[in-house]
């Protein structure tokens, strides 16, 4: 049988001192100042990879089916489904039909790709459309897609062949 003496002895082993929760707290403090911001930038750049991935398969689906269709296909942003806009972080529509000016009236939307999470993708000198013709080639469309988020950016570039690439990052 144990006496009080050893109980209270168990019992304050048991437990932390003031001084090992100071540093304790000390240590984690210095891990988290250090970490947060790394993984801020970690998920800035996800998102961006995310976002060209999304590009790169819009792309690569529109040049597919006008080739194995044998017609011209476009590819444009869109918020409302009924004209094209200049933000290719919108939803995008792969159509077959004609694009007038901005407007999709007499389009037939074939898919749509979901939005991005960036604060902005533009594509060169504003252009509101990409069309691919049957041979797979997008004529007079290439160029580089900007990708801008909060603090990092990146470029995808577009061959006049149609073929893409990551580039360096982007002005923004």
């Amino acid at each position: 049988m144990r006496t009080r003496v050893e109980t209270q002895l168990q019992h304050h082993r048991a437990g932390f001192t003031l001084i090992e929760l100071l540093v304790t707290l000390a240590v984690l403090t210095v891990m988290l100042t250090w970490g947060v911001p790394n993984f801020q930038r970690l998920m800035e750049q996800l998102s961006i990879d995310t976002d060209i991935s999304r590009l790169q398969r819009a792309i690569a689906l529109t040049r597919n089916t006008a080739i194995s269709q044998q017609r011209r296909l476009t590819l444009c942003p869109s918020a409302d489904n009924k004209q094209c806009s200049t933000n290719w972080e919108l939803p995008l529509l792969i159509m077959v039909g004609n694009v007038d000016g901005d407007a999709l009236e007499d389009a037939e939307v074939l898919k749509v790709v979901s939005a991005g999470n960036l604060e902005r993708v533009n594509f060169r000198n504003g252009y509101r459309w990409l069309r691919i013709g049957s041979s797979g080639w997008p004529r007079g469309y290439n160029g580089t897609f900007t990708l801008c988020g909060q603090d990092a950016s990146a470029t995808l570039v577009m061959s006049a062949t149609g073929r893409l690439r990551v580039g360096p990052p982007g002005d923004c």
